[in-house]
């Protein structure tokens, strides 16, 4: 063996003991790099759970949200216009939004619950997008303009006949028009079996089933899938989801195909999840999780399963330090980062989400990323959506 042979040799081996103990790091649940702190001149508004409550963090400075006396209250998603934050929401069986920090109950009509899903103002209105019915469990989708109710039909569902129910996810609003993302759902008829959701665009009040593609790549029913975030960038209107475990992203009705087998490390792949998109110029960003399994360097050499957040450039994958493997801990818990919100602002790239620890899952924010900050101290939280603006 020549001299440029055995440095080759070295070098190799030295990469695999730094995979290695990166690997069981992960296994133990460190983080493979230090956090880092909010960027110089932006102020980030983070929404989600502590524990039970609704909650708001600006700059990581915790905010519990009144829940109106409710036992349980759910903050889903932010907007943000000057001094005035809004949070879209749900507290016990009302829906709800904030409004810097005050609460205000919305109009379900007639119906025993509701819950507000997103929200967007545009101008000096406030839309809100979510679902009433007599339970979660047979919702009816609606929006909500400057707190008038109004009702979204169900519409054709994809497998022939029509939709039982549907909820709304997501809602954008430019130059007049109303872009809301969810399903319209077909009740299966039989109690032992889940009702079939479909992805679904309403623009304007009418609702459009989004085609898709099966496991196997083929072009059919779109059966077991949902549409769950839209975003208008020009003339294009865009909106993520799934079919199945495939994920999907449709533009102006079109599929723009993203990887349906994600790719981390040495052999892993897995089924991809998109939970977020954020439209900018010809940029648009994904965010959500992929399934991965890594065989590590550790005793027994076993495989580690878990989630790993992710975001997605239109038609390329990024592979950042966001896409932390957490690993399994002691007892078969599956450990996850999981990416729920991704929002641009000039540069650079805010993820929102959570960490699955052995006893508790933590919120967590990266930008470029790294990590901001450290994760929440106490109790189970997550982020659920972001917005970032300039200070």
């Amino acid at each position: 063996m020549n001299r440029k042979q055995m440095l080759r040799v070295v070098a190799a081996l030295a990469l695999v003991v730094l995979v290695g103990c990166a690997g069981f790091q992960a296994a133990m649940g460190i983080q493979p790099n230090q956090p880092v702190g909010f960027p110089a001149g932006t102020v980030v508004y983070s929404v989600g759970r502590v524990g039970t409550d609704a909650a708001m963090w600006r700059n990581g400075e915790l905010t519990i949200l009144p829940n109106g006396g409710s036992n349980e209250s759910w903050a889903n998603e932010v907007a943000v216009l000057g001094n005035d934050v809004l949070i879209a929401g749900r507290a016990g069986a009302n829906a709800v939004y904030w409004r810097n920090g005050e609460l205000f109950v919305l109009d379900v009509g007639d119906m025993a619950a509701g819950g507000a899903t997103s929200i967007h103002i545009s101008g000096n209105d406030v839309f809100l997008a979510g679902w009433i019915g007599d339970s979660i469990f047979h919702p009816h989708a609606v929006y909500w303009k400057n707190g008038e109710l109004i009702s979204l039909p169900h519409g054709p569902h994809d497998g022939g006949r029509a939709a039982d129910a549907s909820s709304a996810r997501s809602i954008f609003v430019v130059n007049n028009d109303v872009f809301i993302a969810g399903d319209t759902i077909l009740a299966s008829g039989n109690p032992t079996i889940p009702n079939i959701p479909n992805p679904t665009l309403w623009r304007n009040g009418v609702p459009v089933a989004l085609r898709g593609v099966t496991a196997a790549g083929l072009p059919g029913i779109t059966f077991t899938g949902s549409a769950i975030s839209v975003s208008v960038s020009g003339d294009d209107v865009y909106v993520a989801g799934r079919i199945g475990n495939v994920p999907h992203l449709w533009r102006n009705g079109q599929i723009v195909y993203l990887p349906a087998e994600a790719r981390v490390g040495d052999g892993s792949r897995g089924a991809t999840h998109l939970n977020s998109l954020f439209a900018s110029g010809n940029n648009v960003y994904v965010a959500g999780e992929a399934h991965t399994v890594v065989a590590i360097q550790q005793p027994g050499n076993r495989n580690i399963h878990g989630l790993i957040a992710t975001w997605w450039r239109v038609g390329e994958r990024r592979s950042r330090p966001i896409t932390h493997l957490i690993g399994m801990q002691p007892g078969g818990r599956y450990n996850t980062t999981v990416a729920n919100s991704v929002f641009v602002l000039g540069n650079d790239v805010f993820v929102g989400g959570r960490t699955m620890g052995a006893d508790r899952d933590f919120a967590t924010l990266w930008v470029n990323g790294l990590r901001i900050g450290k994760p929440v101290p106490n109790g189970n939280s997550v982020i659920n959506d972001i917005a970032v603006v300039r200070e």
